[in-house]
């Protein structure tokens, strides 16, 4: 997702005509379907103008810029992106952070590598270098254009434009300088420094060269977690952390540091939903932290989660892997650092039947917990309580906190919202809560970078979980509601198909091995429970929402069922159930990076759950979700004016244009082949001329900017680049059944190549659709003569009333 992109010169344009900020808010509610905060539009109206000074100073006008860059698997954005060659001639990339902070804002932190910023509301977060060093890396270990050769170079700094060094000088202060020196910092003062740096990096030009391969380049399959455990403990820190799990991460090692200086306990609490990294951070930690030779455990009350880490971080490290029921007789203190993961499974104690003899304790779980530890970090999620005895929240931390004499100030909070699963998308978790009643979001729309598919037949779902695997192994896997007898396997080993549906027959997971389940081959042929799931993710999940949660609008939305659920645990208290099965099945619908593939046994609860992701007047009987079911449903604007077949002479290209087939516009206008109008239409707004017509353009490819059936206004020739311009093209090789064949009305964008005489021309060109249903139209032999931009569009006038 790129909210603007184009020249340096047209970027400058927009600042000095006031629209630059304009442009990114209307792109920003095509994208999010919101509105941006008034703060943000804010920033990107001062930051950007201050932002044009430095590219005036550095001459640059042949470089390409972005602003607003999605990361890759992730809803953080990155400010700035400038494109072009180095002094050496190199491919370069700078990428910028852009602060509107001042020095009255501005608070040091004890922990290190973070600051406190009282903007918008007091709180901490990562030093602007640190953020910087986050996004950089993150680029380099996703995209292939950093990696390959030729070597791409990426420079990346910060720019607090408002802050200056005469002042209270935090952002400055000598603990940062290692930081500052790998991620420059630029303040108000250095203007001409920064356009300096910038001229440096990029005074090649050639911006839309390099941008192009930058748009174009693969993206590397992000890392999973468990691909990557037995690294993150014995070697290095593997995955990059970024914005609010940097702060956490620093808040953590600062508190560890200190540890042997203070006899006081400490305790970080880190609030995240489904994949916000809060098993990475705790991965992470610990990895760190066993390097500087703390004494380091991890412990989480899933036994499936717990025995897989132990597996892959081997025999001599799996000793560090404990359940929250281990440390029970632990003396106060005796073990630096604690780390409870999955804190939101923390039982009442450690009571349990499933409890050993030896660890049985009747004090509260969680006191059990903090007593042992000198540092105890807790990461949790209250909504992804599955259990009944399952009562870990931040209120229950905060209260035994005190039985042991924490105050509030050893004691940080913080929280992850940057989704790194659902493909980034935390939209898509919000419109899951929303449907599930969990919480209120303002998102309604469902978020399309998550692939959705209806299934109506669970042998077709299980097919489609199949063939993922095949692709690649242990990619995917299926779960269910806990709607069928669990067995045991048989005297062979074997496994009892126990869920069953009509001809669909599979094995739960296996009942002596379940915690195999997420990791071992034998994974892909067995269902999962949410017991075996929790704490894992997959690139692809199947999910089989059973009949124990049901819609019945009659009956007042979601409502449990527990004669069809065999979780004995759950239905003892029916008074919760359906709040209890609700958290179930999300999070069984939110362990996939990339798709969440359904089968609904009940008919009310399918056909609500389709209500919720089609637009009126679609089909409704469509499984797979498309971007033009979900874009933006805009009003229709008719056109107020009638195509007149004949006007005065005085009024042609005064109040008037020709109206023209897209056909009949192409020849006109590219061929010199003459076409009578098909009449005169009335425009408004624009000042008219003889190179302007109207043509009417069909099919859904550009929507919504450009509706089925409107009636739009060319211009003729393009004038200036046509980089990322609406535009009407006419080329034999196009095959565009919605605009007549030969013609199409696209996005241009192009990649051009340097002669040894420094000539260049084209190498290829791309017409882009705006509706991500269709396909790129690709013109590998531009220069052939066939290929003519014949018009750019300027705007539409509306759909005919007929």
């Amino acid at each position: 997702m790129r909210l603007y992109e184009g020249s340096i010169s047209q970027f400058s344009d927009d600042v000095i005509h006031n629209r630059i900020a304009d442009i990114v808010e209307k792109n920003y509610k095509l994208y999010y379907y919101k509105s941006p905060s008034e703060s943000e539009y804010r920033a990107w109206s001062n930051s950007l103008n201050i932002l044009n000074n430095s590219f005036t100073y550095s001459g640059l006008k042949d470089n390409q810029i972005i602003i607003e860059y999605e990361l890759p698997y992730s809803t953080r954005r990155i400010d700035v992106l400038i494109f072009g060659k180095s002094a050496s001639h190199k491919d370069s990339v700078v990428l910028m952070e852009l602060k509107q902070w001042s020095n009255d804002h501005v608070y040091d932190s004890e922990n290190e590598g973070n600051v406190f910023v009282d903007f918008h509301g007091k709180r901490e977060v990562p030093h602007p270098c640190m953020q910087v060093e986050g996004y950089h890396f993150d680029l380099i270990d996703f995209l292939k254009i950093f990696q390959e050769d030729p070597r791409t170079e990426l420079n990346s700094c910060a720019y607090c434009h408002n802050y200056s060094k005469f002042a209270n000088n935090v952002l400055g202060l000598p603990k940062f300088e290692r930081y500052i020196k790998k991620f420059p910092l630029f303040i108000k003062e250095d203007v001409t420094a920064l356009g300096d740096y910038l001229k440096e990096r990029l005074q090649n030009g050639s911006g839309l060269e390099v941008f192009n391969r930058f748009i174009t380049s693969p993206i590397r399959a992000s890392k999973r977690l468990l691909d990557h455990t037995g690294d993150m403990i014995h070697k290095q820190q593997i995955f990059t952390l970024i914005d609010d799990q940097i702060a956490a991460y620093n808040a953590i090692m600062h508190k560890a540091k200190h540890l042997a200086k203070t006899a006081t306990k400490s305790i970080v609490i880190v609030k995240g939903g489904p994949g916000t990294g809060k098993s990475v951070i705790a991965l992470e930690v610990m990895g760190e932290l066993m390097r500087q030779g703390k004494v380091v455990f991890h412990a989480t009350g899933s036994s499936a989660f717990t025995n897989t880490l132990r597996q892959i971080a081997g025999r001599r490290a799996s000793n560090l892997f404990k359940f929250f029921f281990n440390f029970t007789q632990c003396k106060e203190n005796e073990i630096d650092v604690l780390i409870c993961d999955e804190a939101h499974r923390i039982r009442r104690d450690s009571n349990d039947w499933a409890v050993p003899r030896k660890f049985k304790s009747r004090t509260p779980q969680v006191d059990d917990l903090i007593k042992p530890a000198k540092l105890v970090i807790f990461f949790i999620d209250e909504n992804q309580v599955v259990r009944p005895n399952e009562i870990g929240n931040v209120g229950l931390i905060l209260d035994s906190a005190k039985k042991f004499g924490i105050d509030n100030g050893h004691i940080a909070q913080f929280e992850l919202k940057t989704q790194f699963r659902c493909s980034g998308s935390d939209a898509y978790l919000q419109w899951l809560d929303k449907i599930l009643k969990i919480r209120d979001s303002d998102t309604t729309i469902f978020d399309a970078k998550m692939e959705l598919k209806i299934f109506d037949d669970p042998l077709e779902l299980k097919k489609a979980i199949y063939m993922k695997n095949k692709d690649k192994e242990n990619s995917a896997r299926l779960v269910a509601g806990f709607c069928w007898e669990w067995s045991e396997p048989k005297a062979d080993g074997s496994l009892v198909n126990d869920v069953k549906i009509g001809q669909f027959e599979m094995p739960w997971e296996n009942k002596k091995q379940f915690w195999k389940w997420a990791t071992d081959k034998s994974g892909m042929d067995q269902v999962g429970t949410v017991y075996t799931a929790q704490g894992f993710e997959f690139d692809y999940i199947g999910v089989i929402l059973g009949n124990d949660l049901v819609w019945r609008e009659k009956e007042g939305g979601w409502i449990s069922k527990p004669e069809n659920s065999f979780d004995s645990q759950v239905t003892r208290d029916k008074s919760t159930l359906t709040d209890h099965l609700k958290h179930v099945y999300r999070v069984l619908m939110s362990r996939a990076h990339k798709g969440v593939y359904l089968y609904f046994m009940d008919e009310e609860t399918k056909n609500f759950f389709e209500s919720k992701i089609k637009i009126s007047g679609q089909d409704t009987h469509k499984k797979v979700l498309m971007f033009s079911d979900i874009i933006p449903p805009e009003e229709e604007q008719e056109m107020k004016q009638e195509i007149l077949t004949s006007i005065p002479d005085q009024n042609k290209y005064a109040d008037y244009l020709p109206v023209y087939s897209l056909q009949a516009a192409c020849g006109n206008f590219g061929d010199g082949i003459s076409a009578d109008e098909l009449g005169w239409i009335k425009v408004d707004g624009l000042k008219l001329n003889k190179n302007m017509f109207v043509s009417q353009v069909f099919g859904k490819s550009m929507e919504p900017d450009i509706q089925s059936g409107s009636y739009c206004v060319f211009r003729t020739p393009v004038i200036g680049s046509r980089m990322n311009k609406i535009v009407l093209v006419q080329h034999s090789s196009i095959a565009d059944v919605e605009n007549g064949g030969r013609y199409t009305v696209k996005r241009y964008t192009s990649k051009k190549k340097i002669n040894k005489d420094e000539t260049w021309e084209h190498e290829q060109i791309a017409l882009l659709p705006i509706n991500l249903d269709y396909k790129p139209i690709v013109i590998s032999n531009p220069e052939d003569g066939n290929f003519m931009v014949i018009a750019e569009f300027v705007k539409v006038l509306g759909k005919s009333k007929e």
